[in-house]
């Protein structure tokens, strides 16, 4: 067996023993369940701020500012738990739920997630892409901005305790990672009606929406793996608004330059085309490459890429 293992097996152990215990356990108790592992003063820290967190009081240890953040970063671990337990049990009761006469089934999250969008008369340009996009955002816990607020707090600190066990070695809670996993999701979720709501600022519909949400949703996804730089809740979602932005402002500006080449080469096309009908005109023949060249001040390899384009032929 690995530490870790070895190491998340004696942790699991150790809190079920202090449990029984009435919720109490002594340091001499907890560092003879690890003397073999060797730990650290820190990660022996970490032990005492994952049972505070537990409300197992440790007797002979006082907590200083340190623990205490830490034991509210694992505090967070239990809500998590909680809440997806709560979640399934949630679920498992939807599924029991009676039809209505449509044949759909009524949750909660239908009566109360439902998009705002929904509310208002689709725009006719919305893609079918989109529409069906809204559709299945149309089940997505919609937040109001207090509960965006905690969500955001939860994941830094979820996330800043994820680091720390990286940085010890050990993973003091075995579902962290896929606690910290599930709440990004729920964030990005929540995140995808902004996303939408911000596109249409640009586009009213048609394929540059399409593209915009999906660009969109790009730089939320890229926020979000800067996670770790933020301890302010604030700050984080802002970066998160100014992400999404940048993403669509990025890809309009690349857009507009594309549209400016494409118009460039157009005018250069007509432009050939027309030198070319004149000296067709004057000489009763197509003319050279050469001629062409001369005629337009433009080199051959202009030329050439220009004349693919255009519907004229030229003389070899």
């Amino acid at each position: 067996m690995d530490e870790r293992t070895l190491f998340s097996e004696l942790l699991q152990e150790m809190l079920e023993q202090a449990q029984i215990n009435g919720n109490r356990i002594s340091q001499a108790e907890i560092q003879e369940y690890f003397e073999d592992l060797k730990l650290s003063e820190e990660q022996m820290n970490h032990i005492y701020a994952y049972l505070v967190a537990h409300r197992i009081t440790v007797q002979g240890f006082v907590p200083g500012a340190d623990t205490k953040q830490v034991s509210r970063q694992y505090q967070t671990f239990g809500m998590l738990e909680e809440a997806r337990e709560e979640k399934e049990r949630a679920e498992k009761a939807h599924r029991r739920e009676p039809e209505t006469k449509t044949g759909m089934q009524v949750t909660s999250a239908d009566k109360n997630t439902e998009l705002t969008s929904e509310k208002t008369t689709k725009p006719e340009s919305d893609s079918a892409f989109l529409k069906m996009y809204l559709r299945e955002l149309r089940v997505v816990e919609k937040l109001t901005k207090g509960q965006e607020r905690e969500l955001a707090e939860q994941l830094l600190h979820l996330a800043g305790a994820v680091a720390a066990n990286e940085e010890t070695g050990f993973v003091v809670d075995t579902v962290a990672d896929e606690l910290l996993a599930e709440l990004k999701e729920r964030f990005v979720h929540h995140k995808l009606r902004g996303v939408v709501k911000q596109a249409r600022t640009y586009a009213s519909g048609g394929e540059l929406l399409d593209e915009l949400v999906q660009e969109g949703n790009i730089g939320l996804l890229t926020a979000l793996q800067r996670l770790e730089q933020y301890q302010e809740a604030d700050a984080f979602l802002a970066f998160v608004e100014e992400q999404i932005v940048r993403a669509m402002e990025a890809y309009l500006d690349e857009a507009y330059a594309k549209d400016g080449e494409a118009q460039a080469m157009v005018a250069k096309v007509h432009f050939v085309s027309e030198a070319a009908k004149k000296l067709k005109e004057e000489n009763g023949q197509e003319p050279t490459l050469a001629e062409l060249a001369a005629c337009t001040n433009l080199t051959e390899e202009e030329l050439l890429a220009i004349v693919n384009l255009s519907p004229e032929n030229l003389r070899a």
